[in-house]
């Protein structure tokens, strides 16, 4: 069996998986643009219609690239594991992006959600105590 009918056997099995996962986590990416497009030309955050994008921002980002992160890795895994032998076959570099940059790219995203969370925390606490 050559190289290259081992890759064609991984592109049909795998990749349409994860590049359809990976696809549609770009959803998000229009909304955060706009958000930072608006603070970058100084909308203040008390501006009529900031909060409510900045609100559907994160939980448009939390349903589409964080809580599906369980059943992605659940279903995976289960794809990966009948393919092991071909995988190592393909060499390292396959399974340098698999195993390692894949999982750091989704911890990227819990922790960029995180932080906007912990953003939005931050302003409606100082929202509440100026107002009392």
């Amino acid at each position: 069996m050559s190289i290259r009918a081992e890759h064609l056997s991984l592109v049909h099995g795998l990749d349409p998986y994860v590049v359809v996962f990976h696809q549609r986590m770009d959803l998000t990416t229009p909304l955060g643009c706009l958000r930072v497009i608006l603070q970058t030309l100084g909308v203040s955050r008390d501006a009529p219609g900031y909060f409510p994008l900045w609100l559907g921002t994160l939980t448009f980002y939390l349903c589409i690239r964080i809580l599906v992160l369980p059943f992605y890795w659940y279903n995976f895994v289960s794809l990966i594991l009948p393919q092991m032998d071909e995988i190592k076959r393909c060499g390292y570099q396959l399974c340098l992006v698999l195993f390692f940059c894949q999982p750091c790219g989704h911890l990227l995203n819990v922790y960029s959600w995180s932080r906007g969370f912990m953003s939005l925390k931050r302003y409606l606490m100082n929202r509440k105590t100026n107002v009392i």
